[in-house]
């Protein structure tokens, strides 16, 4: 797992960028910030393609302590510790909480038509 100080690392202009619809059509990611979204996240089946955390910022509560030990059991290539500096940078919230992760965005073709489906959630220009 590598230690990323700077705000101008590659990976950090990478999670930057998906702030943009271009920057989330390009790569097919999106960005997920908070102990919680990373766990909705996990929890879906998915797997983060890309993951920034400050583990001092995650042991603050169990619940972050816990996704931390989660994380690191996943085996994620491309999980990556940062200084506060560099979460921020990468962070879209005033006061973020650990951790930012890239998901990738997911394929709808192959699954139930809509009037099958029990519930689905579409959320645009938000």
């Amino acid at each position: 797992m590598a230690y990323i100080e700077s705000p101008n690392n590659p990976l950090v202009k990478q999670l930057k960028s998906l702030a943009e619809a271009k920057g989330r059509r390009s790569s097919g990611l999106f960005l997920v910030e908070g102990v919680r979204g990373v766990e909705d996240g996990i929890s879906s089946g998915s797997r983060p393609s890309l993951c920034v955390m400050n583990e001092e910022l995650l042991a603050r509560t169990d619940r972050g302590s816990n996704l931390l030990a989660t994380l690191k059991r996943a085996g994620i290539a491309n999980l990556h510790t940062v200084s506060e500096r560099v979460l921020r940078a990468a962070s879209q919230t005033e006061q973020p909480q650990g951790i930012v992760a890239a998901f990738p965005v997911r394929s709808w073709e192959g699954h139930a038509p809509l009037a099958e489906a029990p519930l689905v959630l579409l959320c645009d220009a938000i």
